[in-house]
């Protein structure tokens, strides 16, 4: 028998999250470098075979007493610089910028949907062991009340071909660097397989669209190309 689901628990903790990830970049926008006159960042590491020892008997008792410990020695994590720096200036920041905006925001749309696997996997009482079967055992279980919503809601496109375009989103940005390319194989891989019928269940929704989501994918990355 399935479980009770708690609906208003699991929708908070999802609002939660969200807002978590909203409160995270209310303050960066396409100026927020602009006070920036001068910036340099460098890379450090911990060295993971390494370290420094102070074996000094007044400084052990000192650094013995302040994080109330009984060390014979004090092991401090060695750090290297690992050569890889970001210089910000009035010539490049601009630049800068975008490319930071891109980043940003595409790592945060990751967590994002990350998120929204998580509130259709606890809905459903899923036990997809991945997001393709997360949405698919949601679909399933709740098909008849997401066409519904479907007819009703503004944006026509099909919720569940919304949530894997998501999908393929993520697997680009996570999986292959961001690259148009592979986001569009991804796409003719899919829709191959639904005209194979490999994804049978799914033929209710049709084919993905890529031209009405790569257009915001292509904004996001801040390239035209």
């Amino acid at each position: 028998m399935k479980n009770k689901i708690n609906h208003t628990t699991i929708l908070n903790s999802f609002f939660l999250k969200v807002l978590a990830i909203q409160k995270s970049i209310e303050a960066i926008n396409n100026s927020w470098l602009a006070s920036i006159n001068l910036s340099i960042a460098n890379h450090h590491f911990t060295d993971p075979i390494n370290y420094l020892v102070q074996d000094d008997k007044k400084q052990v008792e000192h650094f013995n007493k302040l994080f109330n410990t009984d060390y014979k020695e004090i092991k401090w994590a060695n750090k290297i610089l690992s050569n890889a720096q970001i210089v910000i200036s009035e010539d490049n920041k601009a630049n800068i910028s975008r490319e930071f905006l891109s980043n940003i925001f595409c790592q945060l749309s990751v967590i994002l949907f990350e998120h929204i696997c998580v509130l259709l996997k606890d809905l459903s009482n899923s036990k997809g062991r991945n997001n393709f079967d997360v949405i698919n055992d949601f679909d399933l279980e709740f098909r008849a009340e997401v066409l519904e919503f479907d007819k009703q809601k503004i944006i026509k496109t099909p919720t569940i071909l919304i949530l894997h375009n998501l999908r393929l989103f993520r697997n680009c940005i996570t999986h292959n660097g961001g690259k148009i390319s592979n986001l569009g194989s991804e796409f003719e891989e899919y829709n191959q397989k639904l005209k194979d019928g490999k994804y049978r269940d799914l033929e209710v929704y049709g084919s993905l669209k890529k031209k009405f989501f790569a257009i915001h994918y292509l904004e996001i990355l801040g390239t035209s190309s």
